[in-house]
């Protein structure tokens, strides 16, 4: 994918944005690996799986302002919704 990759994604974009199979990027899912799709949608957001690739990387994240972001936000939440079984 080049720098013109869309914010959203489908399941065959997202899998090829991570360089993975269709069916590799499902196990990924499973295994909490990336995020699932948007909630009400089938689309996965790039920002949310660069994120959840830097967390397995062990990439730390450098926080430019005290002020939680959005995307942090949204994240935040799906972690803590997953962890609890609401996902």
């Amino acid at each position: 994918m080049t720098d013109d990759t869309p914010r959203l994604m489908t399941r065959k974009q997202a899998a090829a944005y991570c360089g993975i199979t269709y069916s590799g990027f499902g196990t990924w899912i499973q295994n909490g690996i990336i995020p699932r799709a948007l909630p009400g949608t089938r689309r996965w957001d790039r920002r949310a799986i660069d994120q959840a690739l830097d967390q397995q990387s062990g990439i730390k994240l450098v926080v430019l302002d005290e002020e939680e972001s959005e995307a942090d936000r949204w994240f935040r939440e799906y972690e803590e919704n997953k962890r609890l079984g609401k996902d």
